[in-house]
């Protein structure tokens, strides 16, 4: 029983995470996962700086510490309560956490001829699930409205804004240019990472009301969303999920102005803990969205079996980004269309080999 840790590095020439307008660098882990028994399995370790509690050396550091007997004892525990259980107990990093079970998936997806998204969810319906396209930050609005014309060309439906980056006021404009542009029928949502100053954002939610957005996420933390009675415009909540007790609170009572979670399986320690959080979002009528944390292949790959394990058409934040583009690796589940599919291999659907792309 081996778990081989697989280290790579990419060099982007596009913007990541917040950091656009620069190049940067990215680095991670593919593991592989052997057996002896179930076919190769894979996964990846990707923690992203801002906003995964974890480095990269903790996740290295943790992995390098597991018995072989931890792995075997996974390995032969079905999927369900008793094996989260198990994967608790090794206290991994949520993102190491993630990559093991990703490879456990995938081994285990191989070996039955199933897709991870058919093991997740046994008898749920596995559909195309559209997708939502990242236009980047409001301002410049040449830009924007550039990558908007790009989007509604390639038959994008709804359209995803970074906010924060310049002065609200020309946010502002340029958000009513893009509103303008795409028209009424493109569902059009908000992203500032929580960086409203807390005495402006009643003023600035009131402003963004007559553009229509779908909702805003995470204008200000969490918990302060909570104890506000209500917003101008809808919400949802994001990176404030990876605390159990913040996902908690939400979920025991989700406030009227909160319309949607998003789930980001690397930064939530898994696919089944993330799958189980938008089970119990769905239950509360909120909207439950899949996405990445700019992660690399694999990653990205095990995020859209995710999103084909829910049998809604809610659009999914996972069409590819630059560092899909510095691999140079086919995401099985994307294209052709802003859609995702299911692959047509099992498991993760790979149709590479992520020792291919460290070479």
């Amino acid at each position: 029983m081996r778990l081989h840790r697989l280290p790579w590095e990419r060099v982007l020439a596009a913007p990541i995470g917040g950091a656009w307008g620069r190049v940067d660098t990215r680095a991670g882990l593919f593991l592989s996962l052997e057996t002896g028994e179930l076919p190769l399995g894979w996964g990846e370790v990707s923690p992203l700086l801002g906003f995964s509690r974890e480095t990269l050396a903790d996740c290295d550091a943790a992995l390098a510490a597991l018995a072989p007997g931890c792995l075997a004892e996974l390995v032969a525990t079905s999927p369900g309560p008793a094996r989260e259980a198990l994967l608790d107990g090794l206290g991994l990093p949520n993102s190491a956490r993630f990559g093991l079970e990703t490879a456990l998936l995938d081994a285990e997806g191989r070996g039955q001829h199933r897709s991870i998204a058919e093991s997740l969810a046994p008898s749920g319906s596995h559909r195309t699930v559209p997708l939502s396209a990242l236009l980047g930050f409001a301002t410049p609005e040449r830009d924007l409205l550039r990558a908007a014309e790009f989007a509604q060309n390639a038959g994008f439906s709804c359209v995803k804004v970074k906010l924060g980056r310049g002065s609200f006021r020309a946010e502002l404009e340029a958000l009513r240019a893009l509103r303008k542009f795409v028209g009424p029928g493109v569902a059009l949502r908000l992203d500032p990472n929580g960086a409203f100053p807390a005495g402006e954002v009643a003023q600035r939610l009131t402003a963004l009301a007559p553009l229509e957005p779908a909702w805003i996420e995470e204008p200000v933390p969490l918990h302060e969303l909570l104890a506000a009675p209500g917003t101008p415009i809808p919400w949802a909540a994001d990176e404030s999920l990876v605390s159990p007790e913040l996902a908690d609170r939400l979920l025991a009572a989700p406030p009227p102005s909160c319309r949607a979670i998003v789930l980001k399986p690397a930064l939530l320690g898994g696919l089944v803990r993330a799958r189980e959080l938008g089970l119990r979002a769905r239950a509360r009528g909120l909207a439950v969205v899949v996405t990445h944390l700019f992660d690399g292949p694999v990653a990205h790959a095990a995020a859209c079996e995710l999103a084909l394990s829910f049998d809604d058409a809610v659009p999914a934040g996972l069409a590819p980004h630059a560092l899909t583009a510095a691999f140079g690796a086919t995401i099985a589940q994307l294209g052709p269309g802003p859609f995702v599919r299911p692959a047509e291999a099992p498991g993760l659907g790979l149709r590479f080999s992520p020792r291919e792309l460290l070479r």
